[in-house]
């Protein structure tokens, strides 16, 4: 739960909103204060949001939980600035009283840009829109700054005044389209034509992007989750890059991990070599639970797989592991040097540490498979 000290409580309202709604959901937060508040009372202050604007709130004292000095009191908030009604879940966890709020990835959702406009990204698995999803997207588009971006992860980008916020959402929803995740979860799911490409045999890149965005679309993670499918191995959705990657051959897909492109790119592992399209998703979700169990937070799954590649080198005999290290070594180039200057062979001995990671767990999915 939002703890906050040292905030201007008022049992009048301070100004900075135009016009009150109800909160969308039961939010609540603490406060830490010096001032005697009546439990029952009503208090207007300034909730300083995630995207750093302050919004006004009205707050019901539910209960004290400390006294002394500086008293601590529960409050649920009940009404909002319109205009920033859809970002307190942002800043605040919805809670039911009694219960612990489930995990959600970071959304993105009124994200502020350079220019004072705020960012909602649309999610859209495969890149895949209708006439009336593009319709949907530029009716909001033109009300706010007439601005559109296709991003790299084939979503799209409304740049959108701050008094639509309260309402994008609603709007995207009417057209089965929802707002998309930008940080602690599975991300967009990256895909080819598909089966309208001639080189697809017996794939569907674009119908199980959609099959995977059902089962994990909001899946909460340690870290940031992409992923793309390629029908082929051409492998235009660059599934080598993706933390899971999928490259179709003629009916089966070759399930890949712990890519990444960044300015140091880690080339993904080949976890299963074939695995029949009816399982993808299945297998799919079954790794990103075992990622979320076992990686530390803020761990790309990159990250993860070294570190436990590193523990199972470091148990090796010392002789076997100086023999290692002593043979890249040798593949060592001077003018080889990647985008923070650490050497090639340096950079190779990692992706061979990642390569024991998955060497020790593949055994767990191909049975899956």
């Amino acid at each position: 739960m939002l703890r906050l000290k040292d905030i201007m409580l008022e049992t009048e309202m301070i100004g900075l909103a135009e016009k009150f709604v109800k909160a969308r959901e039961d939010y609540f937060v603490e406060i830490e204060t010096a001032d005697e508040l009546t439990i029952g009372g009503n208090y207007y202050f300034g909730l300083e949001l995630s995207i750093g604007e302050i919004c006004e709130v009205k707050a019901c004292v539910v209960e004290q939980l400390g006294g002394g000095g500086a008293k601590t009191y529960k409050l649920k908030i009940i009404e909002c600035d319109e205009k920033y009604a859809a970002l307190i879940a942002q800043t605040v966890n919805p809670q039911k009283p009694g219960e612990k709020a489930g995990a959600e990835p970071t959304w993105a959702y009124g994200l502020k840009q350079t220019n004072s406009s705020y960012a909602v990204i649309v999610n859209s698995p495969a890149g895949f829109f209708t006439a009336e999803h593009l319709k949907a997207v530029a009716e909001i588009a033109e009300k706010g700054y007439g601005i559109t971006k296709l991003t790299h992860a084939q979503r799209i980008v409304i740049l959108v005044k701050p008094e639509q916020l309260a309402e994008v959402e609603e709007k995207l929803a009417k057209v089965n389209l929802r707002k998309g995740v930008i940080h602690h979860g599975v991300r967009n799911v990256r895909a080819c034509a598909g089966a309208l490409c001639k080189w697809s045999k017996n794939n569907d890149a674009i119908g199980l992007s959609v099959e995977i965005d059902k089962k994990l679309y909001g899946f909460s993670t340690k870290f940031d989750v992409k992923l793309a499918v390629s029908d082929c191995m051409r492998n235009c959705s660059e599934s080598y890059c993706a933390d899971i990657g999928l490259i179709g051959l003629d009916g089966e897909y070759r399930m890949l991990i712990g890519g990444r492109g960044s300015s140091i790119p880690f080339r993904a592992i080949e976890l299963i070599p074939k695995l029949p399209k009816n399982k993808v998703v299945d297998c799919v979700s079954k790794f990103i639970d075992w990622y979320v169990s076992v990686a530390n937070e803020r761990e790309r799954l990159c990250k993860t797989l070294q570190r436990i590649g590193a523990e199972i080198y470091a148990a090796k005999p010392e002789n076997v592991r100086n023999e290692i290290k002593a043979a890249f070594d040798k593949l060592d180039s001077p003018v080889m040097r990647s985008g923070d200057s650490t050497s090639e062979a340096a950079r190779m001995f990692e992706q061979y540490l990642r390569g024991l990671a998955v060497d020790s767990i593949r055994r767990n999915f191909t049975e899956v498979a």
